[in-house]
């Protein structure tokens, strides 16, 4: 069980950095597309859709980031009703079920991502790559559930 915590940390820990490096480079791509835009009437053509990918893989990353502390946004009115031993079993069946969930995403986001042989208009990025972002993000997601249902099931142990 320690092992996988510390694979959920380091994932967290390479998940961070990208989020830090996407956050820094949309701005600094955006800040000088601005910059150009107006000084030089001629924009970096590309900078919206850099952007654009970088927020998608910035917001399906950093989900994933979240949901190694349950940070992620849930409705918990159920949770609060029932007392703690009865709301640890509601909620390890949640992560089950998100698990299931995100699994079958990811399943599906693979398969797509096989048939995209196009490629982005501007950067010439194959669109299948980008959409793997969002599978791998999925996987992440999923791993961060069964992480968070066998710590659930340790505390029982305990």
């Amino acid at each position: 069980m320690e092992t996988l915590n510390k694979i959920s940390a380091g994932l967290e820990k390479v998940t961070g950095y990208f989020l830090i490096f996407a956050f820094a480079s949309m701005t600094v791509v955006y800040f000088s597309s601005v910059v150009m835009r107006y000084v030089f009437n001629n924009g970096l053509m590309w900078a919206d859709e850099f952007t654009r990918y970088m927020n998608i893989a910035l917001v399906m990353l950093g989900s994933a980031t979240i949901a190694r502390h349950n940070d992620h946004t849930n409705i918990s009115v159920l949770e609060l009703t029932v007392n703690s031993k009865v709301r640890k079993w509601v909620v390890m069946i949640q992560q089950i079920l998100t698990t299931i969930f995100f699994l079958c995403a990811a399943a599906i986001g693979f398969n797509f991502a096989k048939t995209a042989y196009h490629v982005s208009a501007n950067m010439k990025i194959p669109m299948g790559f980008l959409y793997n972002v969002m599978s791998v993000a999925f996987v992440l997601l999923a791993f961060q559930a069964v992480t968070s249902i066998l710590n659930l099931i340790k505390e029982k142990e305990e």
